[in-house]
């Protein structure tokens, strides 16, 4: 029952990060990448301290903390300059990269499929970002980037959820990404948020912070880092199909390809 919850519990975070995906891409119409973080991660971090009210930090959990802000960084600009569809399946991408991370970090074998998995997830990858070797799209390769990240921070988070609570390390982590946005989202100047980059705003703080980096915390602590890594499969699903509904984007026949060799690397690599 236990091990059931908590695979729920990462779907659920899996789904509620797709969404963010087109949701943050409205609110970048208003607000540059640093307004955006400072903002929703000062949102989310009174509610969090209001059910927390002694959070546990140590330096795993900061640790946690800095890898997240890197990660959110490169994905945030990075969506700045490339659809959110892609946004979502490049980031979905951190499911290969985690059995690397996890046999650097950890010395956890990587399964031998990943030998199949990875360069078909770099195929997709092409695929979806039309390359043409004369250039890549600095905002694909940005959310590359961020996909390696949050590989890292899912083997961290794996390591530290056993011995800290769920609420703690989201607190730690929208407390270090708020703080370490401010000075550059204000020195950038006034905010200017229109109804739609707020109800953005709300929902990326309340539902992608505050519940997500608690969901993932709770769930990875009854699952391994590869386990976890395959529930948030729903991710990049969940991202195309809210940014057509909402951005109206619609990949190419290629980038389509693209999305399904993506997938399929997934499945191989979680098998």
């Amino acid at each position: 029952m236990i091990e059931l919850r908590s695979e729920f519990l990462l779907l659920s975070a899996g789904v509620v990060w797709g969404l963010t995906f087109p949701v943050m891409k409205i609110a970048l119409a208003d607000l540059s990448t640093f307004q955006f973080l400072m903002l929703r991660f000062s949102i989310a971090l009174p509610i969090i301290a209001a059910l927390r009210r002694t959070p546990k930090i140590d330096v795993l959990s900061a640790l946690v903390g800095l890898i997240s802000f890197l990660g959110m960084v490169l994905q945030v600009t990075g969506l700045r300059y490339t659809t959110a569809t892609n946004s979502g399946f490049i980031t979905g991408m951190y499911v290969v990269f985690t059995p690397v991370v996890s046999y650097i970090l950890l010395g956890r074998r990587p399964p031998a499929r990943l030998a199949i998995s990875l360069p078909l997830s770099l195929i997709g990858l092409a695929l979806i970002t039309n390359y043409r070797f004369e250039g890549v799209n600095i905002g694909d390769l940005l959310t590359l980037l961020s996909s390696i990240s949050w590989s890292i921070q899912i083997v961290l988070i794996g390591i530290c959820a056993s011995r800290t609570d769920p609420l703690s390390l989201a607190f730690i982590q929208s407390l270090i990404i708020a703080l370490m946005s401010s000075p550059i989202a204000l020195i950038q100047g006034p905010f200017d948020i229109s109804a739609s980059a707020l109800t953005a705003l709300l929902y990326t703080s309340i539902f992608g912070t505050v519940y997500g980096l608690w969901a993932q915390a709770k769930g990875q602590r009854d699952v391994s880092p590869e386990i976890a890594a395959f529930a948030y499969l729903l991710e990049p699903v969940t991202s195309a199909l809210s940014s057509y509904l909402l951005l109206g984007e619609v990949m190419s026949t290629e980038g389509l390809f693209g999305s399904l060799a993506i997938l399929l690397s997934i499945a191989i690599t979680m098998k």
